[in-house]
């Protein structure tokens, strides 16, 4: 009989850690969708869903944050970051808008390296007949 009772809980504990595998999915899931979301209403939204949006973000990182330690890490994705640029598109961080002015000027010298379509005028130009 003990030796069917270890198999209970062994089969309990590989289903319980399989559901949470399935939840930190789920997690992340819902923070992707949110940038998604976010970055949608930004270019295509208007400024009545800000605050709504800002709500659902500051919820979604309060649980996120208390579910800190029990959450797998994942590799390249910082929710902490997410949280920050998401409040920088909702709420129109001016710093976006201060680095617009920059002036680019091309290096014509090294241009013909770089572009692989040649600028060179046409001499011979192909006849048709």
């Amino acid at each position: 009989m003990p030796d069917n009772e270890e198999t209970d809980e062994r089969a309990e504990v590989v289903e319980l850690t399989e559901g949470w595998s399935l939840c930190n999915d789920d997690l992340y899931r819902i923070a992707n969708q949110l940038l998604s979301l976010v970055f949608a209403n930004k270019y295509f939204g208007d400024d009545s869903n800000n605050k709504k949006l800002l709500r659902v973000c500051e919820a979604f990182h309060n649980e996120f944050s208390a579910l800190e330690d029990k959450v797998e890490k994942r590799p390249n994705f910082d929710y902490d970051k997410v949280y920050e640029m998401l409040l920088k598109v909702i709420n129109g961080d001016q710093q976006i808008e201060d680095n617009e002015d920059v002036l680019v000027e091309e290096d014509k010298s090294t241009l013909f390296g770089i572009c692989p379509i040649s600028r060179r005028p046409i001499t011979h130009p192909v006849s048709q007949r």
